[in-house]
């Protein structure tokens, strides 16, 4: 993963005088670089589960980024739909509360489910969802987008806890979750 720009500094340092010295130091923190990650390999348990870890954390990170997504917009969304800060904080608030609301009947499914499937397609549809809220006429139109996300979102928690209780011994839960 971290080879590619070792090798660029490397060939960019030899146009420079002292390049032997950025090189030995390039050389120096390579094999540090290569130590931490197999200690880092070693304590998840191999390449396979640190790509399990990067994609359940990646599904989170991106709830986590659509709900900032509506504040950052906010001053480009007051102008285009002619709302104001209310209006805003109820984009958000509708989604943070169909969630809520979402979690307990979709750990339900989740238990009687193939997780890997339900997480896969609340992704798919959340990408057609955040498509479909770009191009919103409107803003009620918006408004019940943001409800279809937060039932979207209601997925990913109990989804994801359930992977991880099927993927990872529980002695390793704290440490991975």
């Amino acid at each position: 993963y971290h080879q590619h720009p070792f090798e660029r500094l490397r060939q960019a340092a030899e146009e420079l005088p002292g390049s032997t010295l950025v090189e030995q130091g390039a050389e120096a923190v390579e094999r540090q670089v290569d130590r931490g990650w197999a200690a880092l390999t070693e304590k998840i348990g191999g390449r396979a589960r640190i790509t399990v870890v990067v994609l359940l954390a990646s599904v989170l990170a991106i709830s986590s980024a659509d709900t900032g997504a509506v504040s950052a917009v906010a001053p480009q969304l007051e102008t285009a739909l002619h709302i104001g800060n209310v209006d805003i904080g109820l984009l958000v608030t509708v989604s943070a509360l169909t969630a809520a609301l979402g979690m307990l009947p979709v750990g339900w499914v989740t238990d009687r489910t193939t997780r890997t499937r339900m997480v896969t397609g609340a992704i798919v549809l959340w990408g057609v969802a955040e498509i479909v809220s770009a191009l919103s006429p409107d803003y009620p139109f918006l408004l019940i987008v943001r409800v279809a996300l937060g039932v979207l979102t209601a997925v990913t928690g109990p989804t994801l806890a359930s992977l991880t209780g099927d993927l990872f011994p529980a002695r390793e839960r704290s440490q991975i979750y």
